[in-house]
């Protein structure tokens, strides 16, 4: 198993690496025992994470789905960075002004 295999109890995630054009990295999702391909975690830019795109035919259960789920949970984290708002730039405005304010008072 080298750096960019994650192993779970029957599943393993092997990168894909990252697509010409794209920005973030693709998994492939197979079993343990006869290296059967599951599937593909790939970033979904409508949801701004990770989602699991099965193969046809194919069924989970619990301890699968928890195992992608929790990968899904995982990669998503390591993927986002802070995002500035709005809320953000006001807070720290008021923050100036406030600053201001009291250096001003004689």
């Amino acid at each position: 198993m080298n750096k960019l295999t994650v192993e779970g109890t029957y599943v393993r995630f092997d990168s894909l690496g990252i697509a010409p054009g794209q920005k973030t990295e693709r998994w492939s999702v197979d079993t343990k025992e006869d290296e059967e391909c599951l599937g593909v975690v790939k970033w979904f830019g409508r949801w701004r994470k990770y989602a699991f795109f099965p193969a046809p035919e194919c069924a989970f259960e619990q301890i699968c789905m928890r195992e992608i789920s929790d990968f899904l949970e995982e990669q998503t984290a390591d993927n986002q960075s802070p995002h500035w708002s709005w809320a953000h730039f006001w807070f720290f405005a008021f923050v100036a002004v406030a600053v201001a304010f009291i250096k001003a008072m004689p």
